[in-house]
């Protein structure tokens, strides 16, 4: 008996341990297998998501049995494509392995059935964008206002010493710490937030033309 387990972690490593215990004594592969697993079956160059050179290598070889592990053959339809060649194989469908593979769908499911799990809220990929791209943009807002606060103190200093103007750059510190000089603490703000309205306008715009993005 030939048996295939698509897979290579340590899920996989398990189930050809285990197979190999069988009475029936079946000659394994794996695809596309580790270095713990070489020790058990015959590791295959085949990605576990490559359902086209996966279903050739059983075709061709006689594989009596395919053991699918992963998510990722699972959710491309791999126990779909093996059944339609009449191929045996272990493994939920393309549809129930959404359970799985989409978190939006399992919660929905969980939702109706009425099975606790923990609040969640869906958003379109649209959303998602507008979030990540005011994340990304709010994430160095602390960095720009360091590098504008550093330049405007080191120019003070520069100017302090070339043009011998005494007490300068403390000056420009004040200006920045206290609230005594609200237009020297504005323009920092403002670069700040220009910084952050031009990163977010880059993402949303990246959204509209092509909402497929991914972060």
């Amino acid at each position: 008996m030939r048996v295939l387990v698509v897979g290579g972690g340590g899920r996989e490593h398990a189930m050809v341990w285990k197979l190999a215990q069988s009475p029936r004594q079946p000659r394994l592969f794996c695809a596309p297998g580790n270095a713990g697993i070489a020790a058990l079956a015959s590791c295959l160059p085949i990605k576990a998501d490559d359902l086209v050179g996966l279903r050739a290598f059983v075709q061709r070889e006689g594989v009596d049995l395919t053991v699918v592990g992963p998510e990722a053959p699972l959710a491309l339809g791999i126990v779909d494509e093996f059944r339609k060649a009449k191929l045996k194989v272990f493994g939920p469908t393309k549809n129930a392995a959404r359970l799985e593979a989409s978190k939006i769908f399992s919660k929905e499911i969980m939702a109706k059935a009425g099975i606790r799990t923990a609040r969640a809220k869906g958003l379109s990929q649209r959303a998602v964008t507008y979030v990540h791209a005011f994340r990304n943009a709010l994430v160095p807002v602390v960095t720009v206002i360091g590098i504008t606060m550093a330049i405007l103190i080191g120019g003070a200093v520069v100017t302090e010493i070339v043009f011998n103007i005494p007490g300068l750059g403390r000056l420009v510190i004040s200006a920045i710490l206290r609230r005594d000089y609200p237009v020297v603490q504005g323009v920092v703000l403002v670069i700040a937030a220009a910084y952050v309205l031009i990163n977010v306008a880059v993402d949303v715009l990246y959204a509209f033309i092509d909402p497929r993005i991914r972060y």
